[in-house]
């Protein structure tokens, strides 16, 4: 079996918010190396903020056992392969 080609997709937005909040971040550490930077600090704080709870309600919808699924969908090992070696989870040895 050999793969023909592969296709990469940018998802924009998950990856626009998370520039937007490490640009935010980016504020919060630098405004006591630059002081002109403080008058943006507030606007970091929302951006990073921002970032975070986004990442962390997409966390909350999905479950390690969705990430586990995925990554072994992913890599081709979708099926019984946690099972044949005793992890009925699916996961990695010893969880």
């Amino acid at each position: 079996m050999r793969v023909e080609g592969s296709e990469y997709r940018l998802r924009i937005a998950p990856v626009s918010f998370l520039l937007l909040g490490g640009l935010g971040g980016l504020v919060l550490i630098l405004w006591p190396l630059y002081p002109p930077l403080l008058r943006l600090a507030p606007l970091g704080v929302v951006l990073a903020l921002a970032a975070w709870f986004i990442v962390l309600s997409r966390l909350r919808v999905s479950g390690p056992e969705e990430f586990l699924g995925l990554v072994a969908a992913i890599s081709g090992g979708a099926g019984g392969a946690g099972e044949a070696d005793g992890n009925p989870s699916g996961g990695p040895p010893g969880l």
